[in-house]
């Protein structure tokens, strides 16, 4: 390990790979910061199944813990960047279609929530597994391990990132004119869906765009591996 943790996190951000993960996670994180934060808002205000929340999450959550044996093989055969970048596209694309629920959206949000759960499943997976790779070649090239301070970077990154959206969605609610417990206004809806559906739909998108570059594939790290063995 590295026993200075500026020089620790300086590494991190030298490290090439760490860098553009940090850009895809503060990215993808701005979006997914909108399940908890909006969903109990889209069941009561927009679908008017305030009820339902619970059901709802657990569309989402379901599918996301039951998928994991699904995702393990398929990373194996498509390889672990191709599969992050496909669950980052399916979650923002169900995302998306969340733009379209209205007091009749009660099957619509049902099934869009599987299929977000579903993508977020797959990302849950791989995206750990790439962190490590990640770690590996920085013990490559600095003969160190900094496993600490790697997921504290990450884990700061994911903070700020909800922290970024609870006051974009303060924000933007506030100038809809959303006033709690009431129906509310066309221009509060559109704002709600916008925060709910579109934001995210933009953010898991451009995440994916940016992650097309990253160039830590299996076959490096194997050989990155293998060289930190026969140390």
């Amino acid at each position: 390990g590295e026993n200075n943790p500026m020089v620790a996190f300086g590494d991190v951000i030298r490290n090439k790979h760490a860098r553009l993960l940090l850009i895809v996670f503060l990215v993808e994180s701005l979006g997914g910061a909108t399940i908890g934060i909006l969903t109990p808002y889209i069941a009561e205000y927009i679908v008017g199944r305030p009820e339902k929340l619970a059901i709802y999450i657990l569309y989402y959550l379901v599918p996301s813990v039951l998928s994991v044996p699904l995702w393990l093989p398929i990373s194996r055969l498509i390889g672990k960047k191709r599969l992050w970048i496909f669950s980052m596209i399916v979650t923002g694309l169900g995302f998306g279609g969340m733009f379209f629920l209205d007091e009749n959206g009660d099957t619509l949000i049902s099934i869009l929530a599987v299929v977000c759960g579903l993508g977020a499943g797959s990302g849950a997976v791989v995206a750990p597994s790439i962190q490590a790779d990640v770690i590996d070649f920085d013990e490559y090239n600095s003969g160190k391990r900094k496993e600490g301070a790697y997921f504290a970077t990450w884990n700061f990154v994911f903070k700020t990132a909800t922290g970024l959206t609870l006051m974009l969605t303060g924000f933007v609610l506030g100038l809809s004119g959303f006033v709690p417990n009431v129906e509310q206004t066309p221009q509060a809806k559109l704002a709600l869906l916008t925060l709910y559906a579109i934001f995210p739909l933009v953010c898991y998108l451009s995440a994916a765009l940016v992650f097309t570059r990253f160039g830590l594939d299996e076959k490096e790290h194997t050989r990155i591996r293998r060289a930190l063995d026969q140390r």
